[in-house]
């Protein structure tokens, strides 16, 4: 498994979405969204709560992880199971140091290092060029063409695994 992040809000930017799918979502289907959200969350076993300091700011933790990809469970934990702004410089270096990590080293880093916000840049033009709309996004063996989105489609990715090949979508 290779993780690719990318930064949401330009790959938004880049496909004329204006709002999250969150935001753009009336309250019913919105209320909907959040207990789907939740339903798949419980029956894959992982214990999720929505980040109440939604939408998050997330380049900064997307740089720290490609600075020390260790940082992903403890970036993940903390913003999706303890309602952490990761966002925030303070609350991301602190939670960096509560799991192990030198929090102000690599949040440096992530601010300054320019290798690391060219591959963040490389990997959100990367999803842009693909057709890529959202994320998560799945990609089997490099079949850009044959991505699957959405972590309530992991079904589609296991039958992958298993040798299935989704049609390639053709381009409107």
């Amino acid at each position: 498994i290779v993780f690719r992040p990318v930064v949401l809000g330009a790959l938004f930017v880049a496909v004329g979405t204006t709002k999250s799918p969150f935001q753009a979502a009336g309250p019913v289907k919105a209320k909907y969204m959040r207990m789907d959200f939740d339903r798949d969350f419980q029956c894959a076993g992982i214990t999720y709560k929505f980040n109440s300091n939604f939408p998050l700011r997330t380049i900064l933790p997307l740089r720290v992880f490609l600075c020390d990809e260790r940082t992903i469970d403890c970036i993940f934990r903390g913003c999706w199971q303890n309602n952490v702004n990761v966002g925030d410089e303070k609350q991301l270096k602190a939670l960096l140091h509560e799991n192990g990590f030198d929090g102000e080293t690599l949040i440096r880093r992530a601010k300054t290092d320019s290798v690391i916000k060219q591959r963040l840049k490389e990997n959100t033009d990367l999803a842009v060029s693909n057709g890529f709309f959202g994320v998560p996004v799945f990609v089997l063996n490099k079949d850009y063409q044959r991505f699957v989105f959405g972590q309530d489609r992991m079904h589609f990715v296991k039958d992958m695994c298993c040798g299935w090949r989704p049609p390639v979508l053709q381009n409107a």
